[in-house]
């Protein structure tokens, strides 16, 4: 489920993960509480503390890059590592974002592996995360609409989810051209999301 901006929340295994939360306190007041959040890099639109602290239980685990927990409490986690979330496996995967400290995530259970990419320059290494469904940022200056594109025909995901919109940078818009442009070109299936609507991969 898009929540806003970059923030996702997935259901997996009966767990509740969050990545990149960024809220509300007002509007966001009634989202489950967390198993696990993930910050992928230090800038206050994919995670603060507040929010951070909006959705956690006593037992939510907290993974941050390491400049993201100058702000925020939590483990540190590089690219390479990996974890469970029940049974859902979770790796921190390098990302290319123009900011340093930056990770992708990658996240497999039942049979499903969703790649977040986070923000990130296109790079040939992306290339390298085969998935079934890829969550994408639009509207960014880093990645433009034809590098989804090829980034789509390599990694070949029958659901792209775009994000990254609506809030400081580009609007609807941007996601529902990339939805015409991808399913036009490659007939691959895009899902533009609604705020605190579910998204069933």
């Amino acid at each position: 489920m898009w929540i806003r901006h970059a923030s996702f929340m997935i259901k997996a295994d009966n767990h509740v993960i969050y990545i990149d939360p960024y809220f509300d306190p007002d509007v966001h007041k009634d989202l489950p509480k967390a198993d696990a959040i993930i910050i992928t890099h230090p800038t206050y639109d994919h995670g603060t503390q507040e929010s951070v602290d909006l959705i956690s239980a006593r037992d939510t685990k907290v993974y941050a890059t390491r400049k993201s927990t100058d702000d925020i409490t939590g483990q540190i986690i590089a690219p390479g590592d990996h974890f469970f979330v029940g049974n859902c496996s979770v790796s921190i995967v390098r990302t290319y974002h123009s900011k340093e400290d930056s990770v992708g995530v990658i996240l497999e259970s039942e049979g499903q592996r969703l790649y977040y990419t986070s923000d990130t320059d296109f790079n040939e290494l992306l290339f390298d995360h085969v998935c079934t469904v890829l969550v994408v940022p639009v509207a960014l200056d880093e990645l433009d609409t034809s590098e989804i594109l090829q980034l789509c025909a390599g990694l070949k995901p029958r659901l792209v989810i775009p994000v990254h919109f609506g809030l400081n940078q580009g609007d609807k818009f941007d996601a529902l051209k990339l939805k015409n442009d991808l399913e036009k070109q490659q007939a691959t299936h895009v899902v533009v999301p609604e705020p605190l609507k579910p998204i069933s991969i």
